[in-house]
C-alpha cells in the first residue's frame, strides 16, 4: 500500500497546466486506444478502409543470460540477442456498412514461424449511448497496454502492463467515448482463457476501464478484471516460466484459482513532455491459499530542440517496480530503470530508439542489464 500512496500522490501533483502539442509531436492519446473513437478520430490507427504494415528490427545485447528470470516472450533471451526483426504487423480495417466496421489485426514476432491472428472483431455503431465489439480484441485494461507501444516513451512496456492484464480475449464490449468529451467507458464479457480460446471454462471473465479527462493536461483511469477456474493467464504462464507458482501449478490445472485484478493509470501532457504512471494489483487465490502481485510505474519522454527542430529528438527514461508475490522476496521481484534516446523519422511511424535498461533482482540477481537499438517503420494507407 506504501507504494500506491506513492504513485496517487505523483500522480495528483500531476493536475495543473495547459496542452500546447505542436503539429509535428506524436498525435494526443488522452482519447486512448484506437477503438473508442469514431475511425476518423483514431489516433495512429488506419481509416475506415485501409491497411497498415508495421516492422520493427532491432539490435539487442543482454549481458549473462543465464538464469536471468523471463517475464514475457519478447524478454532478450539468448535467442534475443544480436539482430532479430522483433515484430512485424499487418492490420486491415473496412467499413462493411453503415454503422458496421470490422478488423483483423495479424503478428510475427521473432521465434514465430508464420503470421498468427491477433485481433479479428466487427463492431456496430448505430447506437447513440454506446457502440458493441464482437470478436477477439484486446481486453480494456491499463493504458500501456492499449496504447500501440510507437506511442509509448519506452520501447518495452512496463512489467504490470503484460503480466498482470487480461490481455486479448474473445469476447462482447460495450464501450463510449465521445471524442473531446471527458468521460469513456468499456465493459465486457470475455471467454478469459486466451487469445483464440473460445472455451468459456470456469466462467466468463468481466473486464472494464472508465478513463476521466481530468484537465486538458491530465487522463486518468481505473481498471478492473475477474477471472474463476483459471487455467491459462499471462501471470500462470509467467510463474511457470520461471518455476515459481508458489504452490498454486496444481491449483490452476485443476482451475481451482480464481484472479482478481485490479489498477489505475494516468497520463499527462504539457507541451513537449509526456507524463505515464500506473499501478495494478492482481490477486491470484485458489482453496486454502492465495498469493498478491503487484507493480507500478513512471515513465516520461521529453522532445529536445534539435537542428532547430523540436518534434525530432526525444530524452526518454522510467523506473518500475513489480512483486510477482509481496508475501517473499525472490528474483521475481523486478527493479527495472529505463533511459535513453528516440529520433523522430516522422512523427511516432518512422523512429530510431537507442535504450538502455539497468535490471535488477530482489534476489539471485544476475549480470542482466539490456541495451537495445531498434527502428520502428509504420504505413498507414
Amino acid at each position: 500500500m506504501k507504494r500506491l500512496a506513492v504513485v496517487l500522490v505523483g500522480l495528483s501533483l500531476l493536475t495543473v497546466g495547459a496542452m500546447a502539442h505542436a503539429a509535428g509531436e506524436c498525435p494526443p492519446l488522452k482519447l486512448g486506444s484506437y477503438w473508442k473513437c469514431p475511425a476518423e478520430a483514431r489516433p495512429g490507427a488506419p481509416k475506415a478502409m485501409g491497411i497498415t504494415l508495421r516492422v520493427q528490427p532491432r539490435y539487442s545485447f543482454t549481458a549473462d543470460d543465464a538464469g536471468q528470470p523471463t517475464f514475457s516472450a519478447l524478454d532478450a533471451t539468448d535467442d534475443g540477442d544480436a539482430y532479430n526483426t522483433r515484430r512485424i504487423r499487418v492490420a486491415v480495417t473496412r467499413q462493411l456498412g453503415d454503422d458496421w466496421l470490422g478488423f483483423v489485426h495479424a503478428r510475427k514476432d521473432w521465434g514465430m514461424d508464420d503470421l498468427k491472428l491477433e485481433d479479428y472483431y466487427v463492431t456496430n455503431t448505430s447506437m447513440d449511448w454506446a457502440s458493441v465489439t464482437v470478436g477477439q480484441m484486446m481486453a480494456p485494461f491499463d493504458r500501456p497496454y492499449l496504447m500501440p507501444d510507437t506511442q509509448l516513451p519506452l520501447a518495452e512496456r512496463p512489467l504490470v502492463s503484460t503480466v498482470l492484464v487480461p490481455g486479448r480475449q474473445i469476447g462482447v464490449m460495450l464501450h463510449h467515448q465521445e471524442c473531446g468529451k471527458r468521460l469513456g467507458w468499456q465493459a465486457g464479457l470475455f471467454s478469459g482463457n486466451g487469445a483464440n480460446e473460445w472455451s468459456t471454462r470456469g466462467g466468463l471473465m468481466p473486464v472494464a476501464r472508465a478513463e476521466w479527462i481530468a484537465s486538458p493536461d491530465l487522463s486518468l483511469g481505473v481498471n478492473f478484471s475477474y477471472k474463476d477456474g483459471v487455467t491459462s493467464s499471462a501471470y500462470q504462464k509467467m510463474l511457470k516460466k520461471n518455476g515459481s507458482a508458489y504452490g498454486l501449478q496444481a491449483s490452476y490445472t485443476a482451475r481451482d484459482v480464481s484472479e482478481t485484478a485490479w489498477g489505475v493509470d494516468a497520463l499527462y501532457q504539457r507541451d513537449w513532455l509526456s507524463v505515464y504512471a500506473g499501478y495494478t494489483a492482481l490477486r491470484a487465490e485458489a482453496p486454502g491459499s492465495k498469493v498478491d502481485a503487484n507493480g507500478w510505474y513512471l515513465n516520461f519522454g521529453k522532445f529536445i530542440p534539435l537542428g532547430g527542430h523540436q518534434d525530432k529528438l526525444e530524452f526518454v527514461a522510467g523506473y518500475e517496480q513489480f512483486d510477482a508475490n509481496d508475501a517473499v522476496t525472490d528474483q521475481l521481484d523486478a527493479r527495472y530503470t529505463t533511459f535513453g534516446l528516440n529520433y523522430h523519422v516522422k512523427g511516432c511511424e518512422q523512429q530510431w530508439r537507442a535504450q538502455y535498461i539497468i535490471r535488477g533482482e530482489g534476489a539471485n540477481a544476475v549480470s542482466n542489464n539490456t541495451f537495445l537499438v531498434e527502428y520502428d517503420f509504420l504505413i498507414n494507407k
